[in-house]
């Protein structure tokens, strides 16, 4: 994780504990988050596939 990444992660967890969520509510937060990226990097691949074709397999 570069430094950029850091600041930024030290920032959201920095508004996470400044906020009035409740623990349960962050955690939905985060498993929203963690499902979307899991969807995108899913939707990556897919296209990788489909974008190479039949003459992949052959």
């Amino acid at each position: 994780m570069n430094a950029k990444q850091k600041h930024a992660k030290q920032q959201i967890f920095t508004l996470l504990r400044e906020s009035e969520m409740t623990e349960q509510q962050v955690e939905s937060l985060f498993a929203d988050w963690k499902f979307k990226q899991q969807c995108e990097k899913t939707n990556r691949i897919l296209h990788q596939v489909n974008a190479r074709g039949t003459y992949a397999y052959t």
